[in-house]
């Protein structure tokens, strides 16, 4: 899921150094930046195993307990 600009702005208010990108907001590490370029809804990823989670950003609930089983 897309962050929405209200997010986007506010993380800029609350985490120093954090940068607004093309593509989502980038957020300071001491190597660099984290870059988030979205979230997945908590709904979405109840009963998941960590590696069904990984899918979150491009597969459906559905697809991605398919994807775990191969």
């Amino acid at each position: 899921m897309k962050l929405s600009d209200e997010f986007i702005q506010d993380i800029l208010k609350k985490v120093p150094g954090s940068k607004k990108a093309a593509e989502g907001v980038l957020l300071p590490t001491e190597d660099g930046y984290f870059h988030l370029r979205g979230m997945t809804p908590k709904k979405e990823t109840e009963g998941l195993s960590n590696e069904e989670r990984f899918f979150s950003p491009f597969c459906s609930k559905k697809k991605r307990k398919v994807a775990d089983t191969h």
